[in-house]
């Protein structure tokens, strides 16, 4: 970047134009920010060139607007990466008064558009317009972006009524550069402002359903539009790829899509579910073959159709065995072919391989057939493209980012298919890939978590004062009460109770779903974003943006991540994959207590010994995180099959731990059956509504779940979920017997679409990868009616219909 410094510095003496030399400086920049380590890095970086320009062009409001234009590009892109939310925040301002100080923008109204959805009608006769006002409308499409990067930098800083304004701003200057001079590039950056307040306006409200309509009157508009260019080029294409993802992530999954208001999809009979979901997959799929026979083949195309039929794959296997199960039992069929549902993924294989041809050794290709791979939890593929990916990606920080995938997958390789390899060699090598990634940044918070479990298998030291103490603020005894009670202060600006949770804590409305700081959603950042792909746009920021950080020594990784854990949860404690994470490390601290004592005293674990009930505790906390998961994925419509089978798991290891059927105190978990029957349960539903790697897993927990008491002290296990009066009993023909246990579990197993007569607490309903909460169905915070009391549930979860819950928003998309 010298070289450039140097060079436009030589030619404004020269007096020669300044224009080649400080595109040239600014690309420069953006390359070195892609390595740049932390906040003073940055800081010099920033200096550098911003001290370049002014001192060869002078006043700003004199700069050129395509110079304006470019900086702009440029301090929002640097300002993303600071850890410093406030730093953010002040480059986000400057951002702005760059642009809206050039006299440009003087000659025209930009007044409040915020009561208009539509732009104002154009005469078709008109002319097209000037170079002035194509100027204009990129200097006015730039300025919405800065709007709403000072939106989200506000938001981070706690300033949410002036976040709101400016993203209303943001909106109001996009429908001005539309008004303007139509392009692809002014639509996509009104698309993606008039998106931006959808995902943070509570969609019960009043509000909630003027985003709606407003969104879709922007789509609508937009496809018009495109409807009448005769442009087939790929910003076109771009900007009609990020209208139906709009669309599909308003609906949700397949199975959101086809669940009716207020029914629940599973308790349809099997053919009609699997009727629903070939429904919306055909629609799906017809309008993305649409898309390719007008805008040609695309890698962004390819992705958004590996990610659909990956899904409908999915459930075409669970269907079909549902489907096979239900004619058998009503005398129509001979059964499903197989003992368990299976997936063709050969579909999304060929579609990756037809895209190799076309585009060999993209980055963005590679990453998402690798995020396949680790979707259908074939770990040693995933970690194959991942490694390949950091040795080969152009850009640092998708380097950084395929590192810190590749660890998380070999993890759950050694947690979850530890024969494959040598789990020292695995956990090695994720130890090498995260030494390079584990920063103090919050996208970094699943590299954080990893780098404390990594550690603690490789029998490194961990600090673990600050995780159980962020975990006793947030999640302990109750998680329900202690987020409401903050969330009660945030709104009414006073303290109604006291929470040592409000003194702490920097809410904020990151990590809604289990995507957000996965893998997957990382990724997302820099592949596949349509704005990123048209001309003189700039990388919209998001909430997950953040510098690269600096790496901790390596035997020290557990010390330096512990603490860093515990600052997470005190600022993302909405974020189901933080939780998640922190249960799993938990889950891990659980099985290091047992393995010392195995290796201190030589016999197995003795369930009355103080250590057995040490590791039992540190199962019930994995398992109060866990349940925190449900609480809020259960808020926004529904819990992933992923956390079932994790609550089933931590329960059955604290059973085994203590040798009891009822490992945690009943205080805490109410209902009349053994808790072990509940990870039954828990483990049977997940296994039924699973395929491939997955399935494996939960029918080896499942497998596992023996009783820890002599089956005369047993109760019966939880039956079908029936109401109040019903004493009917499930026939013999419903229930299975798992190998390895002396008697029958009686926990009906019956793969008719509707998880059979397991309970409908137990069922996952639909998985929507962009929700957001406001306030409770009119049930329990478990969804079920008040008068049926089903077990498992923590107390501090059931709450009346009218208290709300808490407020956030997330944008993410996942797969379990």
């Amino acid at each position: 970047m010298g070289n450039a410094v140097a060079g436009l510095q030589i030619a404004y003496e020269q007096q020669e134009p300044l224009s080649l030399w400080s595109m040239r400086l600014l690309d420069a920049a953006v390359l070195l920010l892609n390595q740049s380590t932390d906040d003073e890095e940055l800081d010099e970086t920033r200096s550098m060139v911003m001290n370049a320009l002014d001192a060869s062009w002078g006043d700003r409001r004199t700069w050129p607007p395509t110079l304006c234009v470019t900086v702009a590009r440029f301090l929002r892109k640097v300002h993303a990466w600071y850890a410093d939310p406030a730093k953010t925040r002040r480059g986000a301002q400057e951002a702005v008064n760059l642009l809206e100080g050039l006299p440009l923008l003087a000659r025209y109204n930009l007044g409040d558009r915020s009561s208009r959805e539509l732009p104002a009608p154009r005469d078709p006769d008109a002319p097209p317009p000037s170079l002035h006002s194509q100027d204009a409308a990129a200097v006015l499409s730039a300025l919405a972006q800065c709007y709403g990067f000072l939106a989200r930098a506000l938001r981070d800083n706690q300033k949410h009524s002036a976040a709101r304004a400016r993203r209303t701003k943001a909106a109001d200057r996009a429908l001005a550069a539309v008004e303007l001079a139509p392009s692809a590039f002014a639509y996509s950056v009104w698309l993606r402002q008039v998106m931006d307040i959808w995902r943070t306006t509570t969609r019960t409200s009043e509000a909630g359903g003027k985003a709606e309509r407003r969104r879709k009157t922007c789509v609508r508009t937009i496809r018009t539009w495109l409807s009448q260019e005769n442009d087939r080029s790929r910003f076109h294409g771009m900007l009609d790829l990020a209208c139906l993802e709009s669309e599909w992530v308003s609906q949700g999954s397949l199975r959101g899509a086809a669940q009716a208001p207020g029914k629940d999809f599973l308790m349809a009979p099997a053919e009609t579910q699997q009727r629903e979901i070939e429904r919306i997959y055909g629609e799906r799929a017809h309008k993305l073959r649409d898309h390719r026979h007008r805008y040609g083949p695309s890698i962004e195309l390819c992705a958004m159709q590996a990610r659909l039929e990956r899904e409908y794959r999915r459930w075409a296997g669970i269907m079909e065995y549902n489907v096979a199960l239900q004619q058998r039992k009503e005398g129509r069929g001979p059964g499903p072919r197989t003992k368990v549902p299976v997936v063709d993924n050969s579909p999304v294989l060929a579609l990756f391989e037809e895209a190799s041809r076309r585009w060999p050794g993209d980055a963005r290709l590679i990453a998402a057939e690798a995020r396949f791979h680790r979707y259908v939890w074939s770990h040693e593929k995933a970690i194959e493209l991942y490694e390949h990916l950091s040795r080969t990606a152009p850009n640092g920080e998708v380097r950084r980012m395929a590192r810190l995938s590749a660890a998380e997958a070999m993890l759950a390789e050694v947690v979850y298919d530890p024969k494959r390899h040598s789990a020292l060699d695995r956990l090695t090598a994720a130890h090498q890939h995260l030494s390079s990634v584990v920063g103090r940044n919050s996208r970094f918070s699943l590299a954080a978590v990893l780098g404390a479990r990594v550690a603690l298998r490789l029998n490194q030291p961990v600090r673990w004062e600050p995780i159980d103490e962020a975990f006793q603020t947030v999640v302990g005894g109750d998680y329900a009460g202690t987020v409401g009670r903050f969330l009660d202060r945030r709104h009414y600006g006073e303290e109604r109770s006291p929470s040592r949770l409000g003194n702490l804590v920097r809410f904020t409305v990151r990590g809604g779903n289990r995507a957000d700081n996965s893998p997957s959603s990382l990724f997302s950042d820099y592949f596949g974003d349509p704005e990123e792909m048209l001309p003189e746009s700039v990388e919209i920021s998001t909430d997950s943006e953040s510098p690269a950080p600096a790496s901790p020594d390596y035997q020290d990784m557990g010390l330096d991540t512990s603490e860093f854990v515990g600052e997470l949860l005190l600022t993302d404690f909405t974020s189901v994959q933080l939780l998640e994470d922190l249960g799993k490390l938990y889950l891990d601290r659980a099985r290091d207590v047992e393995e010392r004592w195995e290796r201190e005293e030589g016999r197995p674990l003795e369930p009355a010994s103080d250590t057995a009930r040490t590791a039992a505790e540190y199962a019930r906390r994995a398992y109060d995180c866990f349940d925190a998961c449900r609480l809020l994925q259960e808020a926004r419509g529904n819990e992933s099959i992923v956390i079932k089978f994790e609550r089933g798991r931590a329960v059955t290891l604290a059973a085994r731990f203590v040798q009891n059927a009822n490992p945690f105190p009943r205080t805490l978990m109410r209902g009349r059956w053994d808790q072990i029957s509940l990870a039954v349960s828990l483990l049977l539903t997940a296994r039924g509504h699973s395929v491939g790697g997955f399935n494996k897993v939960c029918s080896r927990g499942s497998a596992r779940t023996t009783p820890f008491r002599p089956a005369s002290e047993w109760g019966d296990p939880p039956g079908p979920s029936r109401g109040p009066g019903d004493t009917t009993t499930p026939t013999p023909s419903a229930c299975i017997e798992p190998k390895g246990w002396p008697w029958a579990v009686k926990v009906p197993w019956d793969f008719s679409g509707t998880s059979g007569c397991i309970n409908g607490h137990d069922r996952e309903t639909a998985e929507r990868p962009s929700t957001q909460v406001s306030t409770l169905p009119p049930s329990n915070a478990a969804g079920h009616r008040a008068a049926w009391s089903l077990p498992g549930h923590l107390k501090a979860c059931r709450r009346s219909t009218a208290t709300p819950l808490l407020t956030c928003t997330n944008a993410s998309q996942g797969g379990a």
